[in-house]
């Protein structure tokens, strides 16, 4: 970045990846506290059910979290302006591309790294480690010169995105891992990044990111009612073992 972009326009970017690091602390923690159960369903060969956490629970948790992240960056359109002074306002087209990115962290994070890891597959995070760091630096080399901040964020989406494809591809065939329904989920976010790249505009962005939400949602209704009955049977199981 120092090598394309001014110390002040570090500044600026570094408010957009410490916001949209905050964001990431919630994945992260939801990563450990999910692999003592991934391994303890994968020890038993609860295959069917592991198989209904990863088709139906993860596509749909990945959809909300990108509709929070979405008006999270909305509202800091407004208060990062606020808080540090008018000239941050630079700040909120690399948070709108980050906070996105993060709905592709999710998938990762709350799921596929738990399962991998208690599969005992744990080349997988590294090769996705190292696929994701080539495509960070080499796209940064070719978005930067020409997006400035903007493209620095748009390398780090697709770093991220390469991190995602590589998981879903090792784990596709063993444990029902749906790249497509997955994909559907993460793209809501996505186009309202990309609207807000264009435009500048934080409501179209937003309505843009709601409107292709609202149409997944849709599309993905039996999915959601599942979810549902999955969380009801996760907090039914829990409440015996409290008593």
């Amino acid at each position: 970045m120092t090598k394309f972009l001014s110390t002040r326009d570090l500044g600026f970017y570094s408010v957009g990846t410490q916001i949209s690091g905050v964001a990431l602390q919630l994945p992260t923690l939801a990563n450990t506290l999910l692999l003592p159960l991934f391994v303890t369903l994968h020890k038993e060969e609860q295959q069917q059910r592991l198989q209904r956490l990863l088709r139906d629970l993860l596509p749909s948790l990945t959809l909300i979290w990108g509709l929070a992240v979405t008006v999270a960056a909305f509202l800091g359109t407004y208060l990062i302006p606020l808080v540090f002074g008018r000239e941050f306002r630079a700040s909120t087209g690399p948070l709108w591309i980050l906070l996105a990115a993060s709905t592709l962290t999710l998938p990762v994070l709350t799921g596929y790294s738990s399962l991998s890891n208690a599969q005992s597959r744990t080349y997988i995070p590294m090769v996705a480690t190292v696929l994701a760091a080539l495509a960070n630096i080499g796209f940064n080399f070719l978005l930067i010169p020409r997006w400035g901040m903007a493209g620095c964020a748009w390398a780090t989406m697709i770093a991220y995105c390469a991190s995602l494809l590589t998981f879903a591809a090792y784990l596709r065939r063993a444990s029902d891992v749906s790249l497509l329904r997955v994909g559907t989920a993460i793209a809501p976010p996505i186009l309202g990044a990309i609207s807000f790249t264009l435009t500048g505009n934080p409501l179209l962005s937003l309505a843009v990111c709601a409107l292709a939400a609202g149409l997944v949602a849709l599309f993905e209704s039996d999915a959601l009612k599942r979810t549902v009955v999955v969380i009801r049977n996760l907090k039914a199981k829990r409440e015996p073992a409290a008593c």
